[in-house]
């Protein structure tokens, strides 16, 4: 996730810089406020089964974060 601007991005990481995704994070990178890893051991010689880990990943990952979201927001 990259905020369009500082501010938005400072706004999100002050969310985001307790999160599972940030624990290891001392300070806020310059570009994201989140990384997730999608798939740990890629295969590149198989692209149909990459593809469709990536989708996977991406929709788990994505419905993760807005669960993180959420309760954040809650607080």
């Amino acid at each position: 996730m990259l905020g369009n601007t500082k501010a938005i991005q400072k706004h999100y990481w002050d969310f985001l810089k307790d999160s599972r995704w940030n624990r290891d994070k001392i300070k806020m990178p310059k570009y994201a406020i989140l990384e997730a890893v999608i798939q740990d051991d890629p295969d590149f010689d198989d692209l149909a089964v990459l593809n469709k880990q990536i989708e996977d990943g991406l929709v788990r990952v994505s419905k993760e974060i807005i669960a993180s979201l959420n309760l954040i927001a809650q607080k």
